[in-house]
Formats: structure tokens, sequence, C-alpha cells
């Protein structure tokens, strides 16, 4: 194993264990949160918890392309756009933070909507957990990008993993 792949390795493992903690504080029920019957929460109010969970992926992505379009804006070798030139290098590391984050943004949101319209109301703490966690991820992300995969590897797997598990946690309510 090379140096690079232990340190991606490694912070990986460390967002697994963050994960990990917040699927299991999640689903052993929030503190303050009724321990009630599936159908607790109104739709509406499951509905507002989905949207306050879009919050971390969306403004990450507008945050995202804010960068690349003040980037391509101010550069007279950019301005034209991606597929009529060659990008400059000032661009490349924002334009793959933004392609990643809305990959990612594309698989949260309606992992958060599904967890939100399904779990008991005393885990509806997990969806706006794992929101935050997105959130974390997409900025340990972007200050690591530009040292390289082991630096980076955290914030890609915190931002990952987490949604990853909301699916499994969907999985399950589903075959419950």
């Amino acid at each position: 194993m090379t140096p690079s792949q232990r340190g991606v390795a490694i912070g990986a493992g460390c967002a697994l264990i963050v994960t990990t903690a917040l699927i299991a504080y999640g689903m052993g029920g929030a503190p303050g949160l009724p321990a009630a019957a599936p159908l607790a929460a109104t739709l509406a109010q499951r509905l507002t918890l989905a949207v306050t969970a879009w919050l971390s992926p969306i403004v990450a992505l507008a945050l995202s392309i804010g960068w690349v379009a003040n980037i391509r804006g101010r550069s007279a070798q950019d301005i034209a756009g991606a597929g009529l030139t060659q990008e400059s290098a000032a661009i490349r590391i924002p334009r793959a933070i933004l392609a990643n984050t809305l990959e990612q943004a594309s698989l949260a949101i309606p992992v958060y909507t599904g967890l939100a319209l399904l779990l008991p109301a005393r885990m509806l703490a997990l969806p706006l957990m794992l929101s935050a966690a997105f959130g974390l991820g997409r900025i340990a992300f972007a200050i690591g990008y530009r040292h390289g995969a082991p630096a980076r590897s955290f914030g890609m797997a915190l931002t990952g993993y987490p949604t990853v598990a909301g699916i499994g946690v969907l999985i399950w309510r589903l075959l419950a």
C-alpha cells in the first residue's frame, strides 16, 4: 500500500467512525423527540424536515457553482465555457469540486426525503444529522482537495458514507 493509499484509508476510516456514531445515535432516538408511532409527525412536518435537510447539499452546490462562475467570469481563457476552450489551471479544482458536489447532492437529497417520510418520529433527527455531516464533509473536501487524495479523503467519505448509510436505513424501513 502506498503512503497515499494509507492516507486515504485513514481519512475514510475516520469518516466511517463518525458515520457509525451518527447512525447509532440517530437510530437510537434523539433526546426530546417522542417515542411514538411511525406516523406521529404530520406529513407537513415531515416535508418541512426534508426540505430543511436539503439545505446543506443545496448551499454546498450553490457555493460551488458560484465559485466556478466567479472564476469563469474573471478569466479571459475560461469565459467561453469548458466545452469551447481549454480550461485554465485556476478553474480545474473548483470544477472538480463542483462536479463531485453535484454527484453527492443528487444522491443525498432523495435519501433525506425518504428518511423524513419513513422514519419513526423518534428518529427524525437522523436526516438533519446526515445533512450536517454532508456540509462538514464538503468543507473538508474543498479544503483538502488541492493537497491530494489523503487530504480530501475524510471530506469525501464524510459526505458519501452517511448517504450510503441512509440508503441502508431506508431499505431497512421499507422491509420492516
